[in-house]
């Protein structure tokens, strides 16, 4: 759990009607208003803030989450962007119209301006429109509008998804929240190595997994005549296999790359490189015994 702040005379999102949802006193009340789990568990004014704001989190801390959620997030010139896979584990349908499910983003900044050190710059959000069932997964897309005057270094992107159990009214309830990963596209190994023995030269293969956010789809480039990659596109969900052609081999030591480039939805691209050597010629074997007990 992580505590963040929020000028109240200047609110970004939803928070502050979060409090208000969950608050079942008058229209007045002290400062700070402190909200956890979108107001599943809140508090207001002046109280042993060591004592209530560590059993709240005790509390919230022991709950299972409702939803599991992937999160990546990218900056676009001055503002952040990110995509959002949520699976409805709550065993209730979720919907804006249901039960006011939302999806949200919290951007906030290591930064001293009020009375902590970590204040909210943005917070947008989008409604689940069409109806998630149980175990149901769907995706979303969020951004912020501009930011300025913020240390990119220090931002942190947060992002959950909360509904009121009692349907349109009540206070809500947070399913769960995780920290955006900044999007990236990896692959694992990059470096690959084959031994052909000339005396018995049969085609060998390695799979390479390619790694990034969920919505990334990838293609390769085959630039080795003896050298293939099947497939040559692909999902997140799809490794590739690189297979050595033996009858393409020159005698002894070659190498190269094959280009892999990443696409989000969004049109970014990436691209990683996995670093490939071959070697045709007599291959030496050495037989190391094995003792169990």
């Amino acid at each position: 759990m992580v505590f963040i702040e929020q000028d109240y005379w200047n609110p970004v999102g939803t928070r502050l009607d979060r409090f208000w949802a969950a608050y079942e006193g008058t229209d007045t009340v002290s400062f700070p208003l402190v909200i956890a789990d979108s107001g599943h568990e809140w508090s207001c004014g002046h109280v042993d803030h060591h004592a209530v704001y560590s059993a709240m989190v005790d509390r919230e801390m022991a709950r299972a989450p409702q939803a599991e959620i992937e999160a990546y997030y990218q900056r676009t010139g001055d503002q952040v962007r990110a995509t959002i896979r949520l699976r409805n584990q709550s065993g209730a349908p979720l919907s804006t119209a249901r039960n006011d499910a939302t999806v949200h983003l919290i951007v906030y900044e290591d930064a001293h301006v009020g009375t902590t050190g970590r204040i909210v710059r943005a917070a947008p959000y989008v409604g689940i429109e069409t109806e998630l069932a149980p175990d149901a997964v769907g995706a979303f897309t969020l951004e912020t509008l501009p930011l300025s005057g913020v240390d990119w270094g220090k931002l942190h992107v947060l992002a959950l998804v909360d509904y009121r159990p009692r349907g349109e009214t009540g206070p809500y309830d947070m399913l769960q929240a995780v920290f955006a990963a900044p999007r990236a596209f990896a692959a694992q190994p990059d470096r690959l190595a084959f031994m052909v023995d000339a005396a018995n030269p049969t085609a060998t293969s390695m799979v390479v997994t390619l790694q990034g956010a969920f919505e990334t789809s990838w293609a390769a480039e085959e630039r080795l005549s003896w050298l293939s990659v099947t497939p040559i596109s692909g999902t997140m969900n799809t490794p590739a296999t690189l297979a050595v052609l033996p009858s393409a081999l020159a005698p002894g030591w070659q190498g190269g790359a094959v280009e892999f480039t990443g696409t989000t939805v969004t049109g970014l691209t990436h691209t990683v490189t996995v670093d490939v050597r071959a070697y045709l010629g007599k291959v030496e074997r050495a037989f190391v015994p094995v003792v169990r007990r």
